[in-house]
């Protein structure tokens, strides 16, 4: 199984056209099984960013994409336009393979940190797959 993963691709008014799309050319070559975009989907986490992430990300080709949103993603609206552009699971199973989201990302933060409530939903999600 392949899992590839791309972050921080800061969707906005200092986007880099050029380079992400190498990039998303380069991932559809390697034909992973997956694809995980860890966060910062956009800069400041606004609708016009949005937008533009959802049509520049429609260029992957995995069947299976999984979106966590980062702290960029979280400003302004963003907390709430993330689940509208970019739905996602917080447990995906691929085959015999388990991808836990677990993001570190708040609204009130402008850094990222795991926290307790955080863990324990980890713990909690781990022994259901684990007695699954």
């Amino acid at each position: 199984m392949l899992i590839v993963q791309i972050s921080d691709a800061h969707c906005g008014p200092m986007f880099n056209y050029g380079s992400f799309r190498t990039a998303m050319d380069e991932i559809n070559a390697l034909s992973p099984d997956a694809v995980v975009v860890t966060g910062n989907i956009t800069e400041n986490g606004i609708l016009s960013e949005f937008k533009m992430a959802a049509e520049e990300f429609k260029r992957l080709k995995a069947k299976n994409v999984i979106y966590i949103i980062g702290n960029h993603d979280y400003r302004s609206t963003g907390y709430l336009l993330f689940k509208q552009f970019f739905p996602f699971n917080q447990v995906t199973e691929i085959g015999d393979a388990v991808i836990i989201v677990l993001s570190s990302a708040a609204q009130i933060e402008t850094t990222a940190r795991l926290d307790t409530d955080r863990t324990f939903g980890l713990k909690t999600r781990l022994k259901i797959i684990r007695t699954a």
